[in-house]
């Protein structure tokens, strides 16, 4: 059997070589970072992101079930939500202005605070959490904020009465807040003879979560799985708006 023998190469063929390859490597990087969408130059993309509805189960609709996330909250306001938010890493940032204190030292009536949903827009099945390999987005529930149990995303406008815990941030950086992990960490002040707008979606027997677009969030407050549920979020809703006299 005769035996091929490879040309050896030289010093400047393995450079050019190992050029070629980081230029492909690059621009492969550059074509799919650039297919990747800008959430906040096109904040339309976000309304028709399909939206995975995680809502919350009935034994964490207690007012008692609460108390400990409450009693964590070292910022306790009344706020309104201005703008629908800027997506930063897994959460959608909120600017929120504050017109009353129950709790929060060096927060003021007028003061423009800022806070999380705890809300992704990742690659559905993807289950790595790492590398794109399909241009498919859903927005879902990450971590353990209100998103998580049941709440649905602060809307512009609005107002609420929120619970929050400072955040961790660089010296000298101006402070954020995060939304304690509860159903009722925000509660929106509704108008005289409103209620709550809850969704309900039963649970699937496969466990997978149901899709919506996101847009529909835009009109509900919370989600659930059952008529008896919601009633029971609405009921505690009160109670807690009761516990600060509103």
């Amino acid at each position: 059997m005769r035996k091929v023998r490879l040309p050896e190469l030289g010093p400047r063929a393995n450079g050019a070589i190992a050029l070629a390859i980081v230029v492909v490597c690059v621009a492969v990087g550059t074509l799919m970072r650039a297919s990747l969408t800008d959430y906040n130059a096109h904040p339309e993309e976000v309304e028709s992101l399909p939206y995975a509805v995680r809502p919350a189960w009935d034994q964490a609709l207690s007012l008692d079930a609460s108390a400990d996330a409450f009693a964590s909250a070292d910022v306790v306001v009344v706020a309104t939500c201005h703008g629908n938010g800027a997506y930063v890493y897994q959460a959608f940032l909120r600017e929120l202005e504050v017109k009353q204190v129950w709790r929060g030292k060096g927060i003021e009536t007028g003061q423009t605070i800022w806070t999380y949903d705890d809300l992704a827009i990742i690659e559905p099945r993807n289950f790595t959490g790492k590398g794109q390999f399909s241009s498919e987005r859903v927005a879902t529930a990450m971590g353990m904020g209100p998103c998580s149990n049941g709440a649905t995303p602060l809307r512009d406008g609005e107002t609420y009465l929120l619970f929050l815990q400072t955040k961790d941030v660089a010296s000298g950086d101006e402070p954020r807040y995060v939304q304690v992990g509860s159903p009722y960490a925000h509660v929106r002040l509704t108008a005289e003879g409103e209620e709550p707008q809850v969704g309900v979606w039963p649970l699937k027997e496969s466990g997978e979560p149901t899709y919506v677009p996101f847009s529909t969030m835009r009109g509900l407050d919370f989600t659930c799985y059952s008529e008896q549920d919601a009633e029971l979020y609405r009921q505690t809703c009160q109670e807690v708006l009761s516990s600060v006299a509103l």
